[in-house]
């Protein structure tokens, strides 16, 4: 994690925590593209079930989606910085908690999807 420092404004602290949040995100989700293919993997070689294929095939779009939305994002996190007002601020924040709620629906989705892997695998 960073280090804060006296000289911060509130401002800038959330932007570099916030920044730092999405750092994380898009490196799960890198990690979770990856795992997919894994998954992928898994399946052709012991099961070949097609439509746990073609749902794969579609987290893995679900993913790039994602992983996209999140680098276009990134960018709008300094305009926060430029917020004269609460309201402003509100709005930033509202924002960041909407991504960070698109990412935590997109954990769960990805979660239910590799516990059905699983339990085809242990057939």
């Amino acid at each position: 994690m960073t280090q804060f420092f006296n000289h911060e404004s509130e401002g800038e602290i959330t932007n570099i925590k916030d920044t730092f949040e999405l750092k994380n995100w898009t490196n799960h989700l890198d990690y979770i593209k990856k795992e997919i293919e894994y998954l992928e993997a898994l399946i052709k070689k012991h099961s070949n079930d097609t439509d746990l294929l073609k749902a794969i095939d579609e987290q893995q779009q679900k993913n790039s989606e994602e992983l996209s939305t999140l680098y276009n994002y990134a960018p709008t996190i300094a305009e926060s910085q430029e917020c004269d007002d609460v309201d402003c601020d509100i709005f930033y924040l509202n924002k960041h908690e909407e991504y960070r709620n698109r990412y935590i629906q997109y954990l769960e989705d990805y979660r239910k999807l590799k516990t059905k892997v699983y339990e085809a695998l242990l057939k």
